[in-house]
């Protein structure tokens, strides 16, 4: 999921929260997502870096700021926010206006399933930004371009994020998902193989191929 996408979801969230009398929520997610969906820092004509800073700028607001959810002045804003670019305003419209039961039980039912779906793949997202990122600060490692942290010690913290990861309870969420899918680790196994090897030859012993196919 890239950054626009965290976004819209957690939009989303906000919304369906809202049709709701006593939605769970799990705001303290929408702040990570919030802090680690990083825009550009100049925009170009015809980008989309406005409409996103706007959202960032409306998830605060009532997150943090008091604000209620008001549909029609979030629309309102976005349509604002995206006049350069008429095809996001369409997708999110799409996204958020869902086809939601008109009947009063299916429609609780509807919205509380997707609120829990919604917070599922942030969390997703969250977590495959941090192993990106704690794969990126392992290779430095290796590689000899990030000295703020030893191999040993980088690798160690890449195998407790993974089986983090892994072992999490939010990570299987009965009738969203019949499996996660970050279960599939061949991905990964190839990368942690070379990296291994290097280790390996540089006096260093981590099994982390054995530990990734468990």
């Amino acid at each position: 999921m890239n950054n626009k996408m965290m976004l819209i979801t957690a939009l989303a969230t906000l919304y369906a929260e809202s049709l709701l009398t006593d939605p769970e929520k799990d705001h303290d997610i929408i702040r990570k997502v919030l802090l680690e969906a990083k825009l550009p820092d100049y925009a170009e004509e015809g980008d989309e870096r406005a409409a996103l800073v706007e959202i960032k700028d409306i998830i605060t607001s009532i997150i943090d700021g008091g604000m209620p959810y008001d549909h029609t002045n979030v629309m309102k804003r976005l349509k604002l926010a995206t006049t350069q670019i008429r095809p996001l305003y369409d997708t999110i419209t799409k996204f958020l206006e869902d086809d939601i039961p008109e009947e009063p039980e299916a429609r609780i039912e509807h919205l509380n399933r997707q609120v829990a779906q919604y917070y599922f793949q942030l969390r997703q997202a969250i977590q495959g930004v941090q192993l990106k990122q704690k794969l990126g600060r392992t290779l430095g490692a290796l590689n000899g371009t990030e000295t703020r942290v030893d191999l040993q010690t980088a690798l160690n913290d890449l195998k407790d994020t993974l089986s983090t990861f892994s072992e999490r309870s939010h990570n299987k969420i009965p009738s969203l998902v019949g499996e996660l899918i970050t279960d599939n680790k061949a991905p990964f196994v190839h990368v942690f193989d070379s990296i291994s090897k290097k280790a390996a030859g540089n006096g260093l012993a981590y099994g982390v191929e054995r530990q990734l196919t468990k």
